[in-house]
C-alpha cells in the first residue's frame, strides 16, 4: 500500500478492521505487521488519532523491500544452478516476463 502510494507520509494508516477485510487476514497477523512498522520507525503515534506514517518511511520501505527481493532472487538463481539452468535460459525467462 505504501509502495503503490495510497498512503503517504504523514497520513494515518487505515483501521485494522478494514486491513483484515481489505486483504482477508486475521487482527493478530495486522497487530504483527503494525509492530514491525513500528519497531523499524515507519509509523508513528499520534495521540488520540491512531497510527501515521512517519517521514521517510516511503524510502525505508523501499530499502527493506529491495533486501528482501535481492535475497530470494540470489535463492533463485542459486535453484537455478542446481537445476543447471542456463544463463541464457535466465535471460529468455527474463525477457519473456517483461516483455
Amino acid at each position: 500500500m505504501i509502495l503503490r502510494g495510497e498512503l503517504s507520509e504523514g497520513e494515518l494508516i487505515y483501521s485494522t478492521k478494514y486491513l483484515m477485510l481489505r486483504f482477508d487476514i486475521s487482527d493478530k497477523t495486522i497487530q504483527r505487521a503494525i509492530g514491525i512498522l513500528h519497531s523499524r520507525e515507519m509509523l508513528e503515534l499520534v495521540r488520540g488519532k491512531g497510527l501515521r506514517l512517519a517521514e521517510g518511511s516511503l524510502n525505508a520501505v523501499q530499502r527493506y523491500r529491495t533486501k528482501d527481493w535481492r535475497a530470494n532472487f540470489k535463492l533463485l538463481l542459486d535453484d537455478a544452478k542446481l537445476l543447471d539452468i542456463s544463463e541464457g535460459d535466465i535471460n529468455d525467462i527474463y525477457n519473456e516476463l517483461v516483455s
